[in-house]
């Protein structure tokens, strides 16, 4: 007989991290962005004035699911505020995919019934947000039918990776004689300045140092863009850097560097998780234009991965042409809208009403 409980505490969160960890391995849909490491460091930075809701499902004393979900309060109108519920990760200024639940296999219909069962009887959300989850049609229909009968699923995002072969020559066969042409000139015409050099930051340096230059870089290309990019607010270099330090540790980080003597030229903000790497954030000094760093970057990280025996390069959400050029594969994450009966609930859901009819108004 499988139980439910919802933990509602801080300390109940830091003691499910061993269970947490086990779960997250055991699952085949889990990623770096539910792990209890991401998710723990993004709830200290960014739950303030939030409820927190971890639907742990046992077997006993086995954590067997979990649904890692909080409650805040969203503005609706100028004086109105909703009761909003999302998925754990999601609704801050950082950018998480592949959110969700976590299960055991052999456990995961039984979870399902047990957490529909339970979302059904929470009634303290006017509105649910669930977004960027991965694409299980079983688990994504058992969720949107616990949360309303009139529940939307919606599409995300498309994301590109790469199943990477045994070899970069591999991977360079796998793109047109064109691509793979520009790949080896802008690598020789790189290296030809002189002095260059790409690496992965050592377990053992300091990760402040990284996360400045990574910063700066990104600044740098953003403010010659007049664009505010990331690395702006407070919370989202705080959050980001409390999630390298727990990585490293865990040697789950891998920060790509690229350098031609004392400057330091492009790096890439990457998670080795399981037997892939996601790529999450890139900055190049704009100085180097004319290498493409970015793209440069990318090829020898992907080279990287390949020699550490990892299969899967990820690039995560983003419509960008560089990624359609480096990435073939596609797959998707999907969203889950509901609005209860309540008063806020129907604002909301008018609100959404009143808006849908602009945008027609507007194309027609």
């Amino acid at each position: 007989m499988l139980r439910v409980e919802c933990l509602e505490t801080n300390d109940a969160f830091c003691a499910l991290a061993a269970d947490w960890h086990a779960l997250s391995l055991a699952c085949p849909s889990a990623s770096v962005f539910n792990s209890h490491t991401w998710l723990w460091n993004w709830w200290q930075v960014y739950g303030e004035q939030s409820e927190l809701k971890l639907l742990a499902v046992y077997n006993l004393d086995d954590l067997v699911a979990l649904l890692p979900l909080y409650i805040r309060k969203a503005p609706t109108l100028k004086l109105a505020t909703t009761r909003e519920l999302r998925l754990l990760g999601s609704g801050g200024d950082t950018s998480p995919d592949y959110l969700g639940l976590l299960y055991r296999p052999q456990f995961l219909e039984q979870s399902l019934l047990e957490i529909q069962k339970f979302l059904r009887g929470l009634s303290a959300w006017d509105t649910a947000v669930l977004s960027d989850l991965c694409d299980l049609p079983e688990v994504n229909q058992c969720l949107q039918a616990s949360l309303s009968p009139h529940a939307e699923q919606l599409p995300c995002a498309s994301i590109r990776y790469i199943d990477l072969p045994d070899s970069f020559d591999g991977y360079l066969a796998s793109l047109s004689s064109n691509q793979r042409k520009q790949v080896r000139r802008r690598r020789r015409r790189f290296e030809e300045l002189g002095n260059t050099r790409f690496f992965r930051w050592p377990n053992d340096r300091d990760i402040d140092e990284g996360f400045n230059a990574l910063a700066e870089l990104h600044r740098l290309r953003w403010n010659q863009k007049e664009e505010g990019g990331s690395f702006q607010t407070d919370s989202y270099c705080r959050f980001h850097l409390a999630v390298m330090h727990a990585l490293q540790q865990r040697d789950e980080l891998r920060l790509y560097a690229l350098m031609h003597e004392d400057t330091m030229v492009a790096m890439e903000y990457s998670y080795r998780w399981k037997n892939g790497v996601y790529s999450f954030q890139c900055g190049f000094h704009p100085d180097y234009s004319e290498h493409r760093p970015g793209q440069l970057l990318l090829n020898y990280s992907i080279e990287d991965a390949i020699a550490e025996g990892l299969k899967q390069y990820d690039m995560l959400k983003g419509d960008y042409d560089y990624k359609a050029s480096a990435a073939k594969e596609l797959r998707n994450t999907v969203t889950l809208r509901a609005y209860r009966n309540t008063g806020a609930g129907h604002l909301a859901a008018f609100r959404r009403d009143l808006s849908k009819a602009k945008a027609k108004l507007r194309s027609a």
